[in-house]
């Protein structure tokens, strides 16, 4: 046993690590924006083409290195995929009013004034 150089799909077919492999895929269609693009994200993992490393674990099966080669595919494939996207925990809608101070309408005092500007200009002749 030693180092090999498949495919995604050719690894899956190989090592016949299913579960695992349908257990990373929903956990990263749980974080993608619309969630029922995960059999987009299926499709675009079986169609990919990129070949990876796979190391035997001490153990002599091939696991971490599929496990680690899976999720670097998927998050290639989707920054390559503009439907695809991941829902950026940073910035959750909900989230967005704590990022202001509550104080925040009330520290405005600057006030614009338009009429006073326009009386600055000299009026120009048309």
């Amino acid at each position: 046993m030693g180092k090999k150089r498949l495919t995604i799909q050719d690894a899956l077919e190989e090592f016949e690590f299913y579960d695992l492999y349908n257990d990373i895929i929903e956990s990263y269609g749980e974080e993608l924006e619309d969630p029922s693009l995960v059999s987009d994200l299926y499709d675009l993992i079986d169609e990919y083409e990129e070949k990876y490393d796979f190391f035997p674990d001490p153990d002599g099966d091939y696991t971490e290195s599929f496990e680690r080669n899976l999720r670097d595919a998927i998050t290639t494939i989707v920054e390559e995929n503009e439907e695809l996207s991941f829902v950026d925990e940073d910035f959750a809608d909900e989230d967005i009013p704590e990022i202001f101070d509550e104080d925040f309408d009330d520290e405005k005092d600057f006030e614009l004034d338009m009429d006073e500007e326009e009386e600055d200009e000299d009026p120009e002749d048309f």
